[in-house]
């Protein structure tokens, strides 16, 4: 079963053709369990021009034993988590930085300042199977989602930009509580269990709101309304705000 496993560095790698003259990628990769030949079968020359500019990647996939070896059959490479936790980093204090509206910046700061919550967010996948089921995936998902919400919700005059950065902020802080990191491996919380992302983000918003002096309940109350859709279920947008982000999450997904 393909699953995340972890941070390499890639020692050398080569395109080979095979018998039936397929290319694929072998590369030899040290990583925390040691050195391993890896072999991409998928995308292989996507993935050799990535390698021309980033020695230090992360692989999902799954070892397997070739001929009382060890080796790795890989099914995905990612720049390294170091190199993409500084740039996501980076790239969500940018779109935050559109957040005009005083509350609403007030309450990113007193979230952001809660250290035990944001250290909590940073490593957290986006789930535990799926496309960003890994280290800091759910950080790179809010970053997807925030820039094309921005883009989308600057051509539309009725869509409230501080809401909308806010909300997926305020969403994805609820999702980080869902999850427990054990090195490269994840578990859900018990809360995650047995509360949810969407209830544990409510939490948030109204644990932080509170803490602010004369926080406005209207604010409170759009936000608790953005923060409330599913993209299944029964609960469905109530705003403009969160049916553009219910649109983009279903396309990022």
């Amino acid at each position: 079963m393909n699953k995340y496993l972890g941070e390499f560095t890639v020692i050398y790698k080569m395109l080979v053709s095979s018998q039936r003259k397929d290319v694929f990628l072998e590369m030899m990769v040290s990583g925390n369990k040691g050195q391993f030949m890896a072999y991409c079968y998928r995308n292989a020359e996507m993935y050799s021009r990535l390698l021309e500019e980033h020695s230090d990647i992360s692989i999902d996939g799954h070892y397997r034993n070739n001929r009382g070896k060890t080796d790795i059959v890989v099914s995905e490479i990612r720049i390294g988590m170091n190199v993409t936790l500084k740039e996501y980093s980076d790239r969500l204090s940018g779109l935050l930085s559109n957040v005009t509206d005083e509350y609403c910046r007030t309450l990113l700061k007193a979230i952001l300042n809660d250290k035990q919550l944001y250290i909590q967010f940073i490593p957290a996948p986006d789930s535990l199977v799926g496309q960003y089921s890994y280290v800091c995936g759910l950080l790179v998902r809010t970053v997807e989602i925030m820039d094309a919400s921005l883009k989308l919700a600057k051509g539309h005059k009725d869509i409230d930009v501080s809401l909308v950065l806010t909300s997926i902020f305020i969403k994805a802080m609820g999702k980080a509580k869902c999850y427990r990191g054990d090195g490269f491996s994840f578990t859900r919380t018990r809360d995650g269990n047995q509360f949810g992302s969407m209830e544990l983000a409510q939490h948030i918003l109204l644990e932080k709101s509170q803490t602010i002096e004369g926080f406005p309940a209207l604010l409170s109350s759009e936000l608790t309304k953005i923060i409330r859709y599913e993209s299944y279920g029964d609960i469905k947008p109530a705003s403009s705000e969160a049916r553009l982000i219910y649109m983009l999450s279903n396309e990022i997904d």
